[in-house]
């Protein structure tokens, strides 16, 4: 029936977009979007250049596809130099070129010889500092720290794994602290098994008013890595106060708990008024209540005058509840009160009350109800932090609808179910989009068993989090899982899956198959529950270690 519906709500669409569409919606993503999906199309240089300059906020993207859709040879020339090959920008005569094309990453890639040459022709006193810097296979013993910082957030990370992974004294570290971009410094060094020497460096770190909570989070980390637990203290503390949100401050307090088993925090984190995996995990020891949070909201039962599937009344609703005060928040959420606006209604009342009241609900559970609780669990979980139950979210990568499919993987399951797809605005319908949504968990759950790890794939892909475990991570330890949780470098999938797993332990309770998070969080170290990947490399392991 599905299928059905897709093909038949598509077969007017079947002539994709149009200028005149695009003409007429206002400046917003949502015109992006549509804008993004007419470069697709076979166009003309005059529709190409027409289009491009209505996008709101142009990216170097938009920039590269108008430079092989239009005619303007200026924005033509600058995609030419931004995209020129290292062993190319040798040839580039215009300085202006040059200096869109040259960039520490792509010098990186070059031979000594083609360095030096590149250096002996350049004029401009900064890229000459940090060209000097990395002259040979290896950079400079003698740098400032400006231009130390500066290779290591721009070189790539090839470059600063084989370059940077070395001991810091306690003054470069000083200096190196005052630098932009010494927090990526400190992730880096804390997080990447390739720079493990830096680890024992970053110790020397003063308790600067200049470092932020999530600095001084990661520090606290590193220390507790080193047994420094009263210095790992310090930077927990620092990190509560300078937290400017809820979860990051419960964060803070929970790793204080880990170090000093104090009930008092425990204490502390019941009082949150977020549920997070923080709070479930405080609250279960003491065994209280999960959190307060509420499962519906009254409806008025009349059609809605909105059509929330469509993008650009979502936008102009969003508009006016950012446009609205706090203290009138709750008389505007009882405006859209339909069913089909539960999504919206929760959004301004979660807003209203500052976060204190958070929204699990429940909607289109009527299209989920030939699948077990545990999925509808998993997918509600997936969905509140997803989109708040929106459907026509969309993302500023293009993930659409209740569940942020992506674009590419739309198309390639779209070919794959046989099923015509020439406009992908059909994934703000929830039907269609909740199809292939579960299509693609079931997809996920043949490899990733656990909440957790269904969340890293959902989000970060199949493979980012395969190359995670292989990096040895949830194994048994000191502070396991907790410490894999937040050894993970890429920060989206990283608070995105703690979430979601806080999302599903609500969703379970509230299905009637409760679950406990410590037992949950225990069996991250134990591969036969949680993923097939890691069962199979064991096994490979042990048949390697019999022959």
């Amino acid at each position: 029936m599905i299928r059905f519906f897709l093909a038949a709500g598509l077969a007017t669409q079947l002539f994709g977009v149009t200028l005149e569409e695009i003409a007429a919606k206002p400046s917003s993503h949502a015109k992006n979007f549509l804008i993004w999906q007419f470069f697709d199309q076979k166009i003309t240089p005059k529709e190409a250049e027409e289009a491009f300059y209505q996008i709101a906020g142009v990216t170097i993207n938009d920039l590269h596809r108008y430079a092989q859709k239009g005619n303007d040879a200026s924005i033509r020339y600058v995609s030419n130099c931004l995209t020129t090959a290292p062993e190319k920008i040798i040839a580039l005569k215009q300085p202006d070129c040059r200096a869109l094309a040259l960039t520490p990453s792509k010098f990186s890639r070059l031979e000594p010889a083609a360095r030096e040459a590149l250096i002996n022709t350049e004029t401009d006193p900064k890229r000459v500092r940090w060209m000097h810097a990395m002259r040979g296979k290896k950079v400079a013993n003698l740098i400032d720290p400006q231009t130390l910082m500066f290779l290591f957030v721009r070189a790539g990370a090839e470059y600063r794994d084989a370059n940077f992974n070395r001991p810091y004294s306690p003054k470069e570290i000083s200096n190196l602290a005052t630098q932009e971009g010494f927090s990526t410094f400190v992730l880096q060094g804390v997080m990447n098994p390739n720079l493990s020497r830096m680890a024992s460096s970053l110790l020397h770190v003063e308790m600067l008013d200049a470092l932020d909570a999530q600095t001084h989070f990661y520090l606290g980390l590193n220390a507790l890595r080193f047994d420094r637990k009263p210095l790992a203290l310090e930077h927990f503390d620092a990190a509560y106060v300078k937290a400017n949100y809820q979860q990051d401050k419960d964060k803070a307090l929970f790793w204080r708990y880990q170090v000093t088993h104090d009930p008092a925090l425990l204490a502390r984190l019941d009082e949150s008024f977020d549920i997070n995996l923080y709070t479930l995990y405080a609250r279960e020891l003491l065994g209280k209540k999960r959190g307060n949070y509420y499962t519906s909201l009254h409806v008025n039962q009349t059609e809605a005058a909105e059509d929330i599937t469509d993008p650009f009344v979502w936008n102009a609703i969003l508009d006016e509840i950012r446009a609205t005060p706090t203290e009138r928040l709750e008389a505007l959420s009882k405006r859209y009160g339909a069913p089909s606006l539960m999504g919206v209604q929760s959004f301004i009342v979660e807003r209203a009350t500052r976060y204190r009241n958070q929204g699990f609900l429940t909607p289109y559970r009527e299209h989920l109800s030939h699948l077990n609780l545990d999925t509808q669990a998993m997918i509600y979980a997936l969905m509140r932090q997803e989109s708040r139950f929106i459907p026509s979210a969309l993302s500023s990568s293009y993930a659409m609808g209740l569940m942020q499919l992506m674009p590419f993987l739309v198309r390639d399951m779209a070919k794959k179910r046989k099923e015509p797809l020439e406009k992908l605005e059909v994934m703000f319908d929830p039907i269609v989009n909740l199809d292939y949504a579960s299509q693609h968990l079931a997809w996920l759950k043949q490899t990733y068993y656990h909440p957790l790890f269904i969340a890293y794939s959902y989000n970060g892909g199949y493979g980012f989090l395969r190359n995670h475990l292989q990096e040895g991570k949830f194994d048994k330890g000191a502070y396991e899982p907790f410490m894999s949780m937040e050894m993970m470098l890429n920060s989206e999938s990283r608070e995105y899956g703690k979430k979601v797993l806080a999302n599903y332990v609500i969703y379970k309770e509230m299905f009637g198959e409760s679950v406990s998070i410590r037992d949950l969080c225990d069996s991250l170290s134990e591969p036969s529950r949680t993923d097939r990947f890691r069962v199979i490399n064991q096994a490979s392991s042990s048949a390697g270690g019999q022959t």
